[in-house]
C-alpha cells in the first residue's frame, strides 16, 4: 500500500489552503464613497462622515485628502446605509444621502454636497466656528502625524492613533480636529476623564466650535455629570435644530438604549421634517417602537 508522502498533516494544510483560496476568491472588490463640493471640484482635505447601516452601527470615518472613502463591500447580504457630512460653516450644508450595497456588488457612491446658503455664514462673533478654517497654518509635521492618526482610527487601531494625535497637538497646540478626535478616541476607550479633558482644551481654544462642545456634552453625561451636560448641550440645540438629536439619538441607539434613542429621532424629525433622511429615520423609529413592545 501507497503511503501518502504528506502525511495527516499536509493534507489538512492543503484543505485549509484551498478553503481560504476560495474565500479570497469569493470576497468582492471594496466599494468607495466620492464626495464633490457644490462647485464640482474635489476637496482638499480630509472630510468627516457618520455612517449608519439598518443595522444600527454608527461609524465615524474620514474621507482621504480628495473626498475618497473605501469601505467594504457587503458579502452575505444587502445593506442600506445613511451617510451624513455636517456642514463646515463656510462653504456647503449638512448633507445626508442613503444608499444600498448588494452582496458582492462594489459600487461606487457619488455624493456632492450641499452649498452654504449665505444666511447660514457666520457674521458674528459668537457664531459658531469650523474647525478647518481655523487651521490654516497647520505645519506639514502636524498634518501627517494627524493623517496617520485617522488611518489607524479608520482601522480600529485606536492606541496607536493616540500617540499621532499627541505628535501632532505638540506640533501645534491649537490644532483642534486633533484635540477633538483625541478626545473621541478616549472616549471610545472608555478613558472618559481623559477625554473630558482633552475635549475642554479644544473649547479654551475657541468656544464656537460645536463638535467639542457637543462630546463634552456627552462625555458628561456618561460620567454623571448630568447639570453641566445640560447647560453645554442646551444651547447647542438652540443653535443647531435637527443636528444634535440625529447625533445623539445614534449614539443611544448604538449604546442599545432604544427608549432614548426613539425619543431622539422623533424630536428630530419634529425639528426637520424635510430632511432628506426622513424616511429612514421614520422606519428606524417603528422598529424601535415594536422593539419597545416585544421588551
Amino acid at each position: 500500500m501507497r503511503r501518502n508522502p504528506f502525511g495527516l498533516q499536509g493534507l489538512i494544510l492543503v484543505v485549509v489552503c484551498l478553503i481560504c483560496v476560495r474565500a479570497a476568491l469569493a470576497q468582492a472588490p471594496p466599494s468607495s464613497i466620492q464626495l464633490f463640493m457644490p462647485n464640482g471640484s474635489a476637496p482638499t482635505r480630509a472630510i468627516r462622515l457618520t455612517v449608519v447601516t439598518d443595522r444600527g452601527q454608527t461609524d465615524t470615518v474620514y474621507t482621504d485628502s480628495k473626498g475618497v472613502y473605501m469601505m467594504r463591500t457587503p458579502a452575505n447580504q444587502s445593506i442600506y446605509y445613511t451617510v451624513t457630512i455636517e456642514a463646515d460653516r463656510e462653504t456647503f450644508d449638512t448633507t445626508t444621502t442613503t444608499f444600498k450595497l448588494d452582496r458582492n456588488s462594489p459600487a461606487r457612491i457619488v455624493v456632492f454636497v450641499k452649498p452654504l446658503p449665505a444666511i447660514k455664514r457666520p457674521a458674528k462673533g459668537d457664531a459658531i466656528l469650523d474647525i478647518a478654517n481655523y487651521e490654516a497654518n497647520i505645519p506639514p509635521k502636524a498634518r501627517a502625524a494627524y493623517k496617520r492618526a485617522l488611518d489607524s482610527i479608520n482601522d480600529n487601531h485606536l492606541e496607536g492613533a493616540i500617540s499621532d494625535l499627541q505628535k501632532a497637538i505638540d506640533l501645534y497646540p491649537t490644532y483642534v480636529a486633533a484635540l477633538n478626535d483625541l478626545g473621541v478616541t478616549y472616549m471610545k476607550l472608555r478613558r472618559l476623564e481623559e477625554s473630558e479633558t482633552v475635549f475642554r482644551k479644544a473649547i479654551e481654544i475657541d468656544k464656537r466650535f460645536f463638535h467639542p462642545r457637543m462630546n463634552l456634552g456627552i462625555v458628561l453625561n456618561k460620567e454623571g455629570k448630568y447639570k453641566e451636560a445640560q447647560e453645554i448641550l442646551e444651547p447647542l440645540y438652540g443653535e443647531n435644530h435637527g443636528m444634535l438629536e440625529l447625533r445623539l439619538g445614534q449614539i443611544y441607539y448604538a449604546e442599545k438604549k432604544f427608549a432614548a434613542s426613539q425619543r431622539a429621532f422623533e424630536q428630530y424629525l419634529s425639528d426637520v421634517p424635510a430632511a432628506p433622511n426622513a424616511p429612514q429615520i421614520s422606519q428606524l423609529i417603528a422598529q424601535l417602537k415594536t422593539a419597545s413592545k416585544e421588551d
